[in-house]
This record gives structure tokens, C-alpha cells and sequence, in this order.
């Protein structure tokens, strides 16, 4: 529905940006946590490939209004 839609992507946004923040924060640790930029990186790219999904039902309900 339009009102989930919403807070979806509201939440997406939140969540990514947090995301590139904690990617840059953990970067400047140094090299010995890789792993944990892998993980990060990982989720950034999962929520912003749902966040797009969303973002594309949500123009297609728009646009039959």
C-alpha cells in the first residue's frame, strides 16, 4: 500500500545512509577489518535494490491515480 510504500523508503533512505557512513568510518580503521567493509557494502547494495523496487511500484500506483 501507498502508506507502507512510504515508510518503506523512508527507512531505506535512513538505512543507506547509515550505511555509506559506517562504510567510511570503518575505512579509516585500517586494513584489518576488510571484512566487516564487505559486510557493510553487502547490505548497502541488498536495501538499495529493494528500496528501488519499491521506489518503481510506488511511481506505477502514482501514475494509474
Amino acid at each position: 500500500s501507498e502508506k507502507e510504500s512510504s515508510k518503506f523508503l523512508i527507512a531505506a533512505i535512513a538505512l543507506l545512509t547509515g550505511g555509506i557512513a559506517s562504510i567510511s568510518a570503518v575505512s579509516m580503521l585500517g586494513v584489518s577489518v576488510d571484512y566487516v567493509s564487505a559486510i557493510i557494502g553487502n547490505f548497502v547494495a541488498f536495501v538499495s535494490a529493494a528500496a528501488l523496487v519499491v521506489a518503481i511500484k510506488a511511481v506505477f500506483e502514482t501514475s494509474k491515480k
